[in-house]
């Protein structure tokens, strides 16, 4: 599974102003959002997250 930062997913999921950092770890927290939270760190799954689906430039990223 790819994974990408919260910051990372903010910056290539959103046009505009993305939700801050903090309510997307509550969405992993919560289980609205596929992730993961690694010795402090949290990361989206790239794929599973909404607005990574269809995404050009984040389907670009998982092909490498």
């Amino acid at each position: 599974m790819k994974r990408i930062t919260v910051n990372e997913y903010r910056r290539l999921a959103f046009v505009g102003k993305p939700p801050c950092a903090n309510t997307i770890k509550r969405w992993i927290d919560n289980g609205t959002i596929s992730g993961e939270k690694i010795g402090g760190l949290y990361f989206v799954h790239v794929g599973d997250a909404p607005r990574t689906k269809n995404n050009p430039l984040l389907k670009s990223m998982i092909e490498g």
